[in-house]
């Protein structure tokens, strides 16, 4: 009973922590403001000068419609895409009900591609 109690505890704490990480980085997303890219670039510049090249980070939300000249297709559903990550897992048990699983293949691609802007504006 209490090895089970512990497992608990420690699933419990590792949930926690997790949903933690995904709120943070949720909250990222969410402040992503809208921005015409004029307005980007002259950010960009300006903190270009004032601390180097490849110092600024900003969320931002592309709308548009994507284009590639050779666009990917997906490995499961066989439809166009620029890009696709693909994780094959086995999951078995072992004797005495104990289950376990493992990554036996994984593979990720993506393509160069365009966006049009809708509306000139990035969201």
């Amino acid at each position: 009973m209490g090895v089970f109690a512990h497992l608990c505890l420690t699933g419990s704490a590792f949930l926690f922590a997790l949903e933690g990480y995904y709120r943070l980085k949720l909250r990222g997303i969410k402040v992503a403001s809208p921005s015409t890219i004029g307005e980007l670039q002259k950010f960009q510049q300006q903190v270009a000068q004032e601390m180097g090249s490849g110092s600024w980070r900003e969320y931002v939300q592309v709308v548009g419609q994507v284009t590639a000249s050779q666009p990917l297709l997906s490995e499961v559903k066989r439809i166009p895409c620029v890009y696709y990550k693909t994780i094959i897992s086995r999951e078995y048990e072992k004797q005495g009900s104990d289950r376990s699983s493992e990554i036996i293949g994984r593979h990720e691609q993506s393509t160069l591609f365009f966006c049009a802007i809708i509306k000139g504006r990035l969201r």
